[in-house]
């Protein structure tokens, strides 16, 4: 709530500009509410990759400005090592059903909240057939990678190895 605030270009009242630019989809945001009382604890969900990006880097000057530390999307390596230290489902038969609110998802063992199963997750990386030894993968691409699968998905899409990918918009 806080970010489309600081940065109404985001809203999605604005969506015909955003995708103009193509920096979304129609479907931007489509769950959203901006009466922060009923969105209560519910994920944020319909986010494009480019407001997903924008959004950390917004994080980053407004909370860990001068720190030395900077928000990022995760790379899918970095993404997939979580996941696992995290205890992220690798059997689909873990996975519990239906969108969790945050407060309601399970943490893991790192206290990462709602890694697999709740709602797919950007990662920095453009996506390549191939997996390269680079950790910040292929530089150039038409897809983004997205990790952790979704509810509505079932259980196989959200183990910590499967890598998925669709355009950023």
């Amino acid at each position: 709530m806080d970010f489309v605030l600081a940065n109404p270009e985001w809203n999605p009242e604005n969506l015909d500009a955003i995708t103009s630019l193509s920096l979304a989809d129609d479907g931007y945001l489509s769950g959203w509410n901006s009466d922060s009382n009923e969105m209560g604890s519910a994920p944020v969900t319909d986010v494009s990759w480019n407001a997903a990006a924008a959004y950390a880097e917004w994080f980053s000057r407004r909370y860990l400005a001068g720190t030395g530390l900077k928000a990022a999307l995760p790379t899918e390596e970095q993404w997939e090592i979580s996941g696992r230290l995290n205890g992220a489902v690798n059997n689909a038969g873990d996975l519990p059903e239906g969108l969790k609110n945050t407060a309601d998802a399970d943490s893991g063992r790192l206290g990462i909240a709602g890694m697999a199963g709740n709602v797919r997750e950007w990662c920095q990386d453009w996506h390549g057939v191939e997996a390269v030894d680079d950790p910040g993968g292929p530089t150039t691409g038409a897809y983004r990678g997205y990790r952790g699968g979704c509810w509505s998905f079932g259980g196989w899409p959200c183990q910590s190895a499967f890598r998925r990918f669709i355009e950023p918009g």
